[in-house]
């Protein structure tokens, strides 16, 4: 889905491209929870919203950085993404934390673990139908009433491509690397 917006979502105005993200998250968390068996649980989490990684790198990302982008000017636009970055991470924090909340319900409500997931991924689509509520109230900048849509990567598109790439790179190589000499570490460590 992030490549799918990367390439063509040019074509459409940003808060609509919000506002179906966040309705694919409803969705995500609402499939997630009412499905049992295998291949359509694949195919949620092919399209869907969720990801392995502990940050964001879902569709929401490259179109948030888009519109906080557009909506600051100079210096601003630095504190803009500071301020964003860091209630990121605290957020993600707080979804760490949460990946015991199941646990929790099963211990204290005595419901079955599975029920307890299911509960989490209600949550989480929850979340999503907020998201959806918050994106709604986006303000339409006055330049963007009257500009017309936005235009694919001209001479630069060489650049990004190669950029993407090497990131592409980056995050495969630093996702796999690091977890595994991890492991390894604490198997001949603690055996």
């Amino acid at each position: 889905a992030t490549l799918a917006v990367g390439a063509w979502g040019h074509r459409f105005h940003h808060r609509h491209m919000l506002l179906g993200t966040a309705l694919l998250m409803l969705g995500t968390g609402i499939f997630f929870a009412s499905l049992s068996a295998f291949w359509p649980l694949l195919l949620v989490a092919f399209i869907g919203t969720l990801n392995p990684s502990s940050g964001d790198v879902s569709v929401f990302l490259p179109l948030e950085h888009a519109r906080l982008a557009e909506s600051s000017q100079g210096t601003a636009r630095t504190t803009v993404f500071a301020r964003y970055s860091l209630l990121g991470a605290l957020f993600a924090a707080l979804g760490a934390l949460a990946s015991g909340v199941p646990q929790l319900l099963v211990a204290a409500l005595g419901i079955e673990q599975l029920t307890a997931f299911r509960v989490m991924f209600v949550v989480y689509g929850l979340v999503g139908g907020l998201v959806w509520l918050l994106y709604r109230r986006l303000p339409v900048l006055e330049h963007e009433a009257e500009a017309p849509p936005a235009q694919p990567l001209g001479e630069s598109k060489g650049i990004v491509v190669r950029l993407a790439l090497l990131f592409s790179l980056d995050s495969f190589a630093g996702g796999l690397a690091i977890n595994a000499l991890m492991a390894l570490w604490f198997f001949q460590r603690f055996d």
